[in-house]
């Protein structure tokens, strides 16, 4: 599948559909980027200007109509889809008057997430098509123009060559037409010369313009030394055929010292080649403003270049011949040796290449694949593992039709394949079921390549046993079908743990945060369900390999362990822990599993919760459990408490609760404050009393801050309070540090 070579911007602060967003589009968009909120997602904007940007709507800090109004102040023409959960008809009317290309309802199904955004990235790449397309035929035709004074100037210089021969006047003349064609300001003719290890160029002729300065800068010897390492690196090119040179502003510091004590801004050099080897350069400089030559200019000017080549060699052939009559019968004798050396040569290469061919044969023997050739439908040769695989001799393969040994419900389709009069040239891959001897069924997965043999087209098999991978897929598939039931009986246990007194506490926050955590539990099953789609269209398209199969395994065992630890951690947290073990536990850790229960409900109900807990982690003695239970507790009464504030509709009023960790050589306090409805000093000094609330009896026993009270206790700590009225309201708990 071809990727489309756009930037794609994906906002959604749940990080599960977001890396689903990922997968699903990762086959389609050559790059994405990710950011987890409204602010994220405007920044990343500013920095790598998608052309592209699919947003959810809700989400915390900066909600996705706030970005999409800031993105549009900065570039109104960028596309944007909108992605929601939310029906109301004012998410639509907002997205309009925002300028968005389309509404995505969550959940979003994987056809029409890629639908949305490949029509999306069709109409950015025609965009973008038609403004190069525009600016391509402009420079083309300001190229053409160049190119063909260079071509006139061309044949003006070839004719007078010709005419005149290769001598001082005909070079001048030439110089000056390539000069006035390219518009350069000195056009200068170098040959390249090594004397005791050094290579240098030396500077044969000069043309200037009128403009130009008739003082060239001289240099010793009329000489340019090439031990620079750029200048080495121009050498090597040049063999290659390569024009070099550029803007000498981009040049190395001892490049760009030279070439501006010669005076100049830019710099081409064509090499000249003398009987296929390098003689030197025709140089064009411009030392009155930087250009680089295009690639018309450049095929023009190696025109140039060739021609005055071909004129050196015409007139070193015409030295060589006067020399070879002087010398015919040297010459003979050395053409002598030539002609014995390269029989000598023949003579090795040809031993070489039958021992190529036992190596090859080699190989094929030996292979851990299974090979066949096949033409006409029949096949002509196979190698000992097929016929491992096939359990049959090769006298029972020779000779006989391909498609006779298959029994899968494919048969038909390869045989058509095979009997195309088309030549396959890339790689086809089919899965076959075949029957062996011993009754088994074997699945082989082959490869196809199309190959001309005996100058007539066939087809080259490579046959490996995938059996065990299909084995695989029977039981994923098992397994799939059990699953909902498994996870539904895990979630029924969970809910029938309630016993005792502290016990009713624990299940009134289990209560509280039930949306959470069927939240949480969907959020994996929907991966999951997506992930099979996946692997139930590969399967379809032929297109399941074993690599995919296995990675797609690994996502859906990693959802499914998740869902079992968000499972077991409840169970664990609702079970009775009266005679609950007292154990060595981490703080920070504790505090981090109390906040993955409520951080969901919270950000649900518009609460900005805060968490500040430091790197390090910190140790106590207690049952980690009962003080989850502590800050859970503490949480839901600063929950409550600015719910009561938000309704009393304060002007401006955001819901905000921080949890914050400080220490110092003995003690860690974990402070939980809020900006709610506060306390008066008559309710302070009775909120850790058993069964005094001030909520109604549907809200609260009144047992969670005296249960409370009673584990901090136990774990020889303390718990004071703050608060002000109508202002704020800070729990302080306070634990003995032991060292791990």
């Amino acid at each position: 599948m071809t990727k489309y070579e756009i930037k794609l911007l994906i906002v959604e602060d749940d990080n599960v559909i977001r890396s689903i967003y990922q997968r699903v589009l990762q086959n389609t968009v050559a790059n994405i980027l990710v950011a987890e909120n409204g602010e994220e997602g405007y920044n990343i904007f500013l920095k790598e200007n998608p052309d592209l940007i699919l947003t959810d709507i809700k989400m915390p800090i900066m909600n996705g109509l706030d970005m999409i109004n800031k993105i549009r102040e900065e570039n109104k023409a960028v596309r944007i889809l909108i992605m929601s959960a939310y029906g109301e008809s004012r998410y639509f009317i907002n997205a309009i008057e925002s300028g968005v290309k389309g509404f995505l309802t969550k959940p979003i199904k994987n056809e029409d997430l890629k639908k949305a955004v490949v029509e999306q990235a069709s109409d950015i790449l025609l965009e973008k098509n038609l403004v190069e397309a525009e600016l391509k035929r402009r420079t083309a035709e300001n190229e053409k123009e160049k190119s063909d004074k260079i071509l006139n100037s061309l044949s003006e210089i070839t004719a007078t060559i010709f005419q005149q021969g290769l001598n001082d006047a005909s070079i001048e003349f030439g110089l000056k037409q390539i000069g006035e064609a390219t518009q350069s300001t000195r056009v200068v003719i170098i040959k390249f010369e090594t004397e005791n290890g050094n290579r240098n160029a030396q500077i044969l002729n000069i043309w200037r313009a009128n403009n130009e300065s008739k003082e060239y800068v001289k240099l010793p010897n009329n000489e340019i030394g090439l031990q620079t390492p750029m200048l080495e690196g121009w050498h090597k090119l040049m063999k290659s055929n390569k024009i070099v040179g550029g803007n000498v502003s981009n040049f190395d510091p001892q490049m760009k010292s030279l070439f501006e004590m010669l005076g100049s801004k830019s710099i081409s050099i064509m090499p000249i080649f003398v009987n296929e080897d390098l003689w030197g350069g025709l140089v064009l400089e411009n030392s009155l403003t930087e250009h680089v030559i295009s690639e018309n200019e450049a095929k023009a000017m190696k025109m140039v270049a060739y021609n005055f080549g071909a004129a050196l060699y015409r007139k070193s052939v015409e030295r060589e011949l006067i020399n070879m009559n002087l010398n015919l019968e040297k010459r003979v004798k050395e053409r002598t040796n030539e002609l014995e050396i390269e029989v000598f040569e023949r003579s090795n290469a040809q031993a070489l290449l039958r021992e190529s061919e036992e190596k090859y044969r080699l190989i094929y023997e030996n292979a851990s694949n299974g090979i066949l050739l096949i033409q006409n439908e029949t096949i002509l040769l196979t190698n000992p593992t097929m016929v491992v695989l096939m359990e049959l001799m090769p006298r029972e393969l020779i000779g006989h039709k391909f498609y006779n040994f298959i029994k899968s419900s494919n048969k038909k389709d390869i045989r058509k394949f095979f009997k195309s009069d088309k030549m396959h040239m890339t790689e086809s891959s089919f899965e076959i079921m075949i029957s062996t001897q011993s009754e088994k069924e074997r699945w082989l997965d082959i490869k196809v390549n199309g190959i001309e043999w005996d100058d007539e087209p066939g087809f080259l098999v490579f046959a490996s046993d995938v059996t065990l991978k299909k084995s695989a897929q029977l039981k994923l598939n098992d397994l799939n079908k059990n699953l909902e039931k498994k996870i539904s009986q895990e979630i029924s246990r969970v809910k029938q743990q309630h016993q005792l007194l502290i016990q009713k506490t624990k299940l009134e926050s289990l209560g509280e945060l039930s949306a959470s955590l069927a939240h949480e539990i969907n959020q994996p099953l929907g991966g999951i369900s997506m992930g099979l789609e996946n692997i139930i269209f590969k399967m379809s398209q032929n297109e399941l390999s074993d690599d995919y199969l296995n990675s797609k395994v690994n996502v859906l065992f990693s959802d499914i362990t998740r869902i079992k630890q968000i499972i077991e951690h409840v169970r664990t947290f609702s079970r009775d822990q009266q005679n609950a073990e007292v154990k060595l536990l981490s703080i920070d850790k504790v505090a981090k599993n109390a906040v993955s229960l409520i951080k969901r409900q919270y950000a649900n109900h518009e609460v900005d919760l805060i968490i500040e807990i430091p790197n390090d982690t910190y140790y106590t003695l207690g049952n980690p459990f009962r003080l989850e239970q502590v800050f859970l507790n503490i949480l839901s009464n600063a929950k409550a408490a600015v719910d009561e504030k938000f309704e009393q509709n304060y002007k401006d009023y955001k819901k905000r609760i921080k949890l914050s960790m400080e220490k110092d050589d003995e003690y860690i306090f974990i402070n939980i404050s809020d900006n709610g409805i506060g306390m008066p000093i008559e309710v302070m000094d009775k909120i850790f009393e058993p069964f005094f609330t001030t909520k109604d009896q549907q809200s609260g026993t009144g047992l969670g801050l005296s249960i409370s009270y009673g584990i901090i206790k136990e774990m020889n700590g303390e718990i004071r309070v703050e608060s002000d009225p109508n202002s704020c309201t800070k729990l302080t708990v306070e634990l003995p540090i032991t060292k791990s």
